[in-house]
């Protein structure tokens, strides 16, 4: 067990860029641990990471809520918004950083369906694949995400934040939880 996480009921564990902390929320909170041992910090009331997070290399943490993708500093503080989640059209959740700060990957969960969207301070949201979920960009120019049990990739340019082509099957059999969280991830 992690030290001071005992009781706290704690979900969603993600690592720092360094791979030197421990993030992780619970019903009430966004937390983070030193790996090297020291006092667990809370990142304030408002950062709970349930809905996926991405720590970036600058301090800052993304994270989805039903409030929609929100970002705070991993000193915490008050989370800003990124996207607004309109009543009825899905939870931002699982966001993944696009190189050089040019957007930022989610999915947009609801009760039936999730789909891949694409936000950039520039130009807004933009909805990119009708059906997916854990949306991640690999250094090889792909878009890698879910889809009921099977990896997808697609060529995908980070400067216009658009497909270049269709989509292909990459991997199947891919364990996924009924609330469709994929089991998988990739380093840098």
């Amino acid at each position: 067990a992690v030290p001071g996480t005992l009781g706290l009921g704690p979900s969603a564990p993600f690592f720092s860029r360094d791979s030197q902390w421990l993030g992780f929320g619970n019903p009430g909170a966004g937390f983070k641990t030193s790996l090297n041992g020291g006092t667990l910090l809370n990142l304030g009331p408002l950062a709970a990471f349930g809905n996926g997070a991405y720590w970036a290399a600058d301090g800052t943490i993304t994270f989805g809520s039903a409030r929609g993708l929100l970002q705070v500093s991993d000193g915490g503080g008050t989370p800003r918004e990124l996207t607004q989640s309109q009543a009825g059209q899905g939870i931002h959740r699982l966001p993944d950083l696009l190189p050089q700060g040019r957007g930022v990957l989610f999915a947009v969960a609801t009760p039936a369906s999730s789909a891949i969207a694409v936000y950039s301070p520039a130009t807004g949201r933009r909805d990119l694949i009708p059906s997916g979920t854990a949306p991640h960009y690999s250094p090889t120019g792909h878009l890698i995400y879910a889809q009921a049990g099977t990896l997808f990739a697609a060529p995908f340019d980070p400067d216009t934040l658009s497909l270049t082509r269709d989509p292909t099957p990459v991997v199947q059999g891919v364990l996924q939880t009924n609330t469709g969280f994929p089991y998988y991830s990739f380093s840098d």
